[in-house]
């Protein structure tokens, strides 16, 4: 199954450390994919409403999304023990969640 982990903070999106520990979960067949993003200020959010389309700043936020990574798990208890190993679960908060896959 697939989980999506969403870290969000304040500290660095990519550390030395981040690295090595992506690269890790990357060998073992883990990691599918990997990234960080910018911060909310560099992005917008979309909505289409009646018909309109409105594009509008992103709220800066308390815990802003600073990266992410998708992991191949058995299920939600092996996500939860490889996202703790991830060095950014020491100062920011990993959410794990499991992705709906199309049919």
């Amino acid at each position: 199954m697939r989980y999506l982990c969403l870290v969000h903070g304040t500290g660095p999106a990519l550390s030395p450390d981040r690295a090595a520990a992506l690269g890790d979960l990357e060998r073992r067949g883990h990691l599918v994919a990997a990234g960080a993003l910018e911060p909310p200020a560099a992005g917008v959010l979309v909505r289409l409403r009646d018909g309109l389309v409105s594009v509008t700043d992103c709220p800066p936020g308390e815990h802003p999304v600073l990266a992410y990574f998708l992991l191949d798990a058995r299920d939600l208890n092996e996500a939860i023990q490889l996202a703790a190993r991830d060095p950014a679960a020491r100062y920011a908060a990993i959410e794990v969640r499991p992705l709906r896959l199309r049919p």
